[in-house]
């Protein structure tokens, strides 16, 4: 929403219904910033996890990663406070009155039943939703696709099917993670193709 542009956050974002490459099915969870902006999601989290996502898939995120809410909600001393008073502690309070269903926000947490507590729990370290697209060319901080890199020489950065034409950088079908993988492949296919060019 609107109401959330400006808020910055570390979370763990992911995509359950992704079918990501065995490198990655390990461990398909990012740990980065997330930011909500006017139009959406944004920051590093976001955008790692866009470079898999693709329209019908759905993003999980944690919102408080480092700290167990269903914790806070158990604790003997936190019956007579809201969940929300809870979560404000730890979160923006613009977020926190975002992220909690309202029949449950406010009522003191010795009186929630278990399916609550659940409910609570996975609005917010379980936040799943689909998003409706992302960000045009203009925006991007990767492009994705290219020429297929089966048809370039590794070694030279050299063309299969044209000799003499070196392709290297974003023209190939090679996206890295945010992180400066991308510029380091920009540089590295350069100076490949650079050396075969000289020598």
């Amino acid at each position: 929403p609107r109401t959330l542009a400006g808020i910055s956050l570390p979370v763990r974002i992911s995509l359950p219904d992704a079918g990501l490459p065995p490198a990655l099915a390990r461990d398909p969870i990012w740990r980065d910033d997330l930011l909500f902006t006017h139009e959406g999601l944004s920051g590093p989290a976001a955008l790692k996890a866009s470079l898999f996502w693709e329209p019908g898939m759905s993003v999980q995120v944690d919102l408080l990663p480092e700290t167990s809410f269903r914790a806070l909600l158990d604790d003997p001393q936190s019956g007579r406070r809201s969940p929300l008073s809870l979560l404000r502690q730890h979160l923006p309070q613009r977020l926190a009155e975002a992220l909690l269903p309202p029949e449950l926000a406010r009522r003191r947490a010795a009186e929630l039943s278990r399916k609550a507590r659940e409910e609570l729990y996975e609005a917010v370290h379980a936040r799943r939703f689909q998003p409706s697209g992302v960000a045009d060319f203009r925006k991007a901080e990767v492009c994705g696709g290219g020429i297929d890199v089966r048809e370039v020489e590794p070694r030279r950065m050299e063309s299969r099917l044209l000799p003499g034409l070196f392709l290297i950088g974003e023209m190939l079908d090679v996206t890295g993670l945010l992180g400066g993988y991308n510029l380091h492949w920009a540089w590295a296919s350069g100076v490949a193709a650079g050396r075969a060019v000289l020598s």
